[in-house]
């Protein structure tokens, strides 16, 4: 069963279901089957073993709607049939404790939130008022530390509120007290202690920054202007120049034109005397 138990977090991990058929056939037809026959036959040790793996991963491959039947129905695996077992309820102690040693190994945004997900249709179920003590102060424990923006999760801040909605789901009593001691806490961490600080000391440098920057693209953009301005007027000037300078070479050329023909008229009768 250890294979069995890295197969299926490896898919947990990865956010696929690969080995979801395999899941299904030990959980339906071992685990939850009607009569148990074939959980019963087994030793103690796999009995134990094999539960233990399945009640693991049900948050990932059993969809939320499923949870509370889940829980009724989920055998104790140190009773059989024989000896009195197989009662509505009798598991969810043991259930409850595998999914908070799994909620552990979990790594991903993905992974956590499915779990979350799952526990949190949980709420308002009676089996869990039977759950001992050390379970149910482990499970607050691991919620509680999904909710820490720090160590030794480093959990992003969907995780965050979904662990958050999950303890307001599964113990309502005592809401309002949370919320204030995580706002005391949030506010005297260290992470969150120095990155206010650091966000506080450092906004005159950023607001400088930012109207430096705007500063500079206003100038840009006005000496942009006044050289698309310029480039127009020289355009002008230099059009009306070749203008200018056309007009005067026209001019001079009818004037030499007039010339020519005046001395041509000047020099034809003196031509005539002298034959």
């Amino acid at each position: 069963m250890y294979g069995s138990r890295q197969l299926f977090l490896g898919d947990v991990q990865s956010g696929i279901k690969k080995f979801g058929a395999l899941f299904h056939f030990l959980s339906q037809e071992v685990v939850l089957s009607p009569n148990r026959q074939h959980l019963d036959e087994l030793p103690a040790q796999a009995r134990e073993n094999v539960l233990s793996v399945v009640a693991a991963y049900i948050p990932y491959y059993h969809p939320p709607g499923e949870a509370k039947q889940v829980l009724e129905e989920f055998p104790s695996p140190y009773h059989t049939l024989a000896e009195g077992g197989h009662t509505p309820g009798e598991g969810a102690d043991f259930l409850v404790g595998e999914v908070t040693d799994t909620i552990s190994r979990v790594r991903t945004e993905q992974g956590l939130l499915t779990y979350l997900q799952c526990l949190k249709s949980l709420g308002g179920a009676q089996h869990l008022r039977s759950l001992k003590a050390i379970t149910r102060l482990r499970l607050q424990s691991e919620l509680y530390s999904l909710t820490s923006p720090g160590g030794p999760y480093y959990a992003p801040r969907s995780v965050r509120h979904a662990s958050l909605e999950v303890l307001d789901a599964l113990f309502p009593m005592g809401r309002r007290s949370r919320r204030l001691v995580r706002l005391v806490f949030r506010v005297l961490h260290p992470a969150e202690f120095l990155g206010a600080s650091f966000f506080l000391l450092l906004l005159p440098v950023r607001f400088w920054t930012w109207a430096s920057r705007q500063l500079i693209a206003a100038i840009g953009m006005v000496l942009f202007g006044f050289l698309g301005l310029f480039s127009r007027i020289r355009g002008l000037l230099m059009g009306r120049r070749k203008f200018t300078h056309g007009a005067a070479s026209s001019r001079q050329g009818k004037q030499q034109q007039q010339q020519q023909q005046q001395q041509k008229q000047e020099g034809a009768p003196a031509g005539h005397v002298h034959r």
